[in-house]
């Protein structure tokens, strides 16, 4: 045999030849035709692909063939056909042993790779039968109508039956599922946490039962609270505790029950078990300042602009404003059986008195033009009267008389030696036992001015104590005792007949304190936290001695994202890589120390899987309850928004990084860049069939079947940032501008849609739920609605901190997160 010859037989494998029918030779036209052109090379083109020509170019050819080791093009995965390359056949065939696909999952063929059968079969002994009888599957079972359990068995092949086993499941048990299990009660999704009546609870699977029956949690530090925040209609605070404004004054009715002012002018109210807003600010233009009450069974409010409310009959209703003076401070006391008198004050040395059911307000005759920042009402007997004490600026103490007529003050705390005031700083607060015995006033620097038979009832200023300014006094009547708050966490104590002492409480600055006994000492403060001290403020070190009312918040920190699955399921992610999870009713923090980079944005595939990204490129994943970190060396730009859709998770950012990976896989990130502009927001359909991102100049990209398309939006004004965005189920597209603008794209048309003028925000969020859809841009601190083409503002007043992130739940309630960890939810 020649060597030509021997190269055109050696090239074919015993698999090659098989298939053009003969083990080991050549048809004998291709023969034939090999060695009459073997005297002569020539250059020509050939037909390729087709059954028995060579393969084309990188091996392929026509659809239900595959190229051999002979570089020919055979036919293969039909029945009686050799197997395609990685054992593979048609449809209706399958590879088997002999590398050749067999017919099956057709009546009275085998069943094919997963005991599958054609519709209307059923596998039965690994071959294609028709069902008859009860058309079950062997060995099944399922619940009766009786509560009892039926198995699936032949009746006569292949003909199947369903048998009873169990005619009822036995007592304490139920059928559920074809198996009988123990009947379980008080139902709950397992590891959701739970507020009771009798305290938090956790809703755990009992090891005996497999039963998921609720725990009540110990009450330790880094158990989460059970308390509820302060609510408003459909509004209600969630995290911090009771609420998140500044808290500027507390009054007491009862040890347990408070009332507390916050910095939006609203009254806060503790019955001993929930807190509610008692009486909301509804003044745009004004707050309330100062909380005043009589003996517990009247309560007043005064303000800018000369608000004063009073709470009548069950109803707060405005009392008759005395004039436009911004009011500082009020007191209300009642001597034996007369109406009670109210005295506030003001600026410009402006005071106020009335009887609660006189006709109109008198004014006092202070002479001065300073500013009154607090007054106080004692009675020192023997028909004197009702006197007021009055403090203000540069060290001003006034005693005034006459308070049912034109006043007359008298101005104390004077310096013998020079008739200057005892000291020049502003005084802010002043508290007198009603008798007048004790009276102390405090005010910047430390200041501290005291009055009581400890001092020969002469005026004192208390040096060296405190440096910081004073914002709140109070004391017991009873004993004298005496408590002083102020910024930097300035905290003072005198005890009766005792000199003073002073003591470290923590960094914030507190605004007032509220004794009511030995065992409810109550300090407010700016950050909106309530702290209850049970031991009288003398133990020390002292801040071991308090704890907040809100127990446990989960967080303080800003918060700058929210997405869920629920309204039960619910997460916030923000600074510092805080990661917050709302399980059942109960905020918990998880992925603690996962990433110090702060998170911007988030959002959840499934149930199962949640996505938080962020600065420097961060991604974290929540998989099955565990977080991890994905995208290691994938980008170092800012993650701005995410969104999941269709089985897809997007993820963008600045510089135009597109981020997207399939949900369900593990750290299988595609990176894209659509255009070289920063993307901050991110929304699509549903089904993921379109995605839009928007961001800085105007800048809008689509992705529709796998295509971008990149362009600027019409009517944006050029250089704005487009910040966020939400596309409702009919396809409306809305993008929040840094304007104040809403851009709203209906039917392909583009229109804006002003909220108000302001300055440039810095951050914007917006959601939806249905045709509703809801806004809100950080510097504004408001939300708006969008209700019948238009926009109106909701919870005014509600919340002071900053607002990032806003959510709409399926079923269409509202979150709000924000700075100080503020998470706000209308239901």
């Amino acid at each position: 045999m020649s060597t030509g010859l021997f190269w055109l037989l050696g090239r074919r494998t015993a698999a090659g030849m098989r298939r053009m029918g003969s083990p080991w030779l050549l048809p004998m036209a291709t023969l034939a035709a090999a060695i009459s052109g073997w005297g002569c090379i020539q250059s020509t083109a050939v037909d390729c692909g087709k059954d028995g020509q060579r393969c084309c170019e990188q091996s392929s050819c026509f659809s239900g063939g595959e190229c051999g080791t002979d570089d020919f093009c055979h036919a293969c995965g039909a029945p009686d056909q050799a197997c395609c390359e990685g054992s593979s056949c048609a449809a209706g065939a399958e590879c088997r042993a002999d590398a050749l696909c067999h017919a099956c999952g057709s009546l009275g063929q085998a069943c094919c790779n997963g005991a599958a059968c054609s519709a209307g079969l059923r596998c039965d002994n690994s071959a294609c039968v028709a069902p008859c009888g009860a058309a079950c599957v062997p060995g099944a079972t399922r619940c009766s109508a009786a509560g009892g359990i039926e198995l699936c068995t032949y009746q006569q092949p292949p003909c199947t039956a369903w048998t009873t086993v169990f005619a009822q499941c036995p007592a304490g048990q139920t059928c559920q599922d074809g198996v009988c299990k123990v009947t379980c009660e008080n139902e709950c999704t397992p590891e959701a946490l739970l507020c009771t009546s009798d305290g938090l609870k956790s809703c755990d699977v009992d090891p005996q039962t497999q039963c998921p029956t609720l725990h009540l949690v110990p009450e330790l530090p880094d158990n989460p609270s059970c308390l509820t925040g302060a609510c408003d209609g459909g509004w209600c605070w969630e995290n911090p505790l009771p609420q998140g404004n500044p808290l500027v004054d507390i009054l007491g009715g009862a040890a347990d029950r408070l009332l507390l002012l916050d910095g939006m002018g609203n009254v806060v109210a503790h019955d001993g078990a929930n807190w509610s807003y008692f009486h909301r600010n509804e003044r745009a233009l004004s707050r309330m300042r100062r909380l005043g009450s009589c003996f517990g069974s009247y309560f007043l409010a005064v303000g800018e602009r000369g608000i004063v409310d009073r709470y009548v009959g069950g109803n707060w209703q405005s009392w008759n404003v005395p004039d436009w003076t911004n009011l500082n401070g009020v007191a209300c006391a009642s001597p034996g059986i007369e109406q009670p008198l109210v005295v506030a004050v003001g600026d410009r040395g402006q005071a106020f008195a009335r009887r609660w059911d006189s006709a109109a307000w008198n004014r006092l005759s202070t002479s001065v033009t300073t500013t009154l920042s607090s007054v106080t009402l004692v009675d020192y007997g023997q028909g004197q009267g009702l006197h007021a004490l009055i403090v203000g600026a540069d060290g001003l103490v006034l005693q005034c008389s006459d308070l049912d007529g034109v006043g007359v003050c008298v101005q104390e705390a004077i310096d013998i030696n020079t008739g200057a005031p005892a000291t020049s700083a502003d005084l802010e607060a002043v508290w007198a036992s009603y008798d007048g015995r004790v009276v102390v006033a405090v005010g910047d620097h430390g200041a501290i001015l005291e009055r009581s038979e400890h001092w020969n009832f002469d005026w004192a200023v208390i040096p060296n104590l405190l440096v910081d300014r004073l914002r709140g006094v109070d004391g017991r009547a009873e004993d004298g005792t005496v408590f002083v708050v102020g910024e930097n966490g300035a905290f003072a104590r005198r005890s009766p007949l005792a000199d003073w002492e002073s003591s470290t409480f923590n960094a914030e600055v507190l605004r007032d304190v509220l004794s009511m006994d030995s065992s409810h000492l109550y300090v407010v403060s700016e950050t909106g936290t309530v702290w209850l001290n049970q031991v009288d403020g003398m133990a020390s070190p002292l801040f071991e001695t308090w704890k907040p009312v809100d127990a446990r918040s989960p967080t303080r920190l800003a918060l700058n994202a929210l997405c869920g699955t629920s309204s039960k399921d619910v997460f916030a992610a923000g600074e510092a890589g805080v990661i917050l999870h709302k399980r059942g009713d109960v905020w918990v923090r998880e992925a603690q120390g996962l990433t110090s980079s702060d998170l911007l944005a988030c959002t959840s595939a499934s149930a199962e899987e949640t996505y938080a990204v962020g600065a420097r490129g961060t991604i974290a994943r929540r998989h099955q309850g565990s977080w991890t970190l994905e995208g290691a060396g994938l980008t170092s730009n800012d993650l701005r928004a995410a969104f999941s859709a269709g089985g897809t998770v997007f993820v963008v950012g600045d510089g135009g990084v597109w981020l997207q990976k399939r949900a369900g896989a593990q750290d299988d990130w595609a990176l894209l860049t659509p255009t070289t502009e920063s993307l901050w927001a991110l929304t699509g359909s549903a089904d993921g069939s379109e995605v839009w991102a928007a961001g800085s100049d105007c800048t809008l990209v689509g992705l529709r079947e796998g295509a971008f398309s990149t362009g600027l939006v019409k009517g944006c004004d050029p250089g704005t940032w487009l910040m966020a965005a939400w596309q409702s189920p009919g396809g409306d597209l809305y993008l929040a501008a840094d304007s104040y603008i809403i851009l709203h794209r209906r039917a392909g048309v583009w229109t804006k849609e002003s909220l108000f003028f302001g300055e440039v925000a810095s951050r914007a969020a917006l959601t939806g739920h249905g045709e509703d859809v809801w806004t809100s841009l950080s510097e504004s601190a408001s939300v708006f609605h969008r209700t019948a083409g238009q926009w109106t503002p909701e919870a005014d007043g509600l919340m002071s901190p900053i607002i990032n992130a806003l959510w709409a739940s399926p079923e269409g309630q509202l979150y709000v997160a924000g700075n100080d960890g503020m998470i706000l939810h209308r239901r």
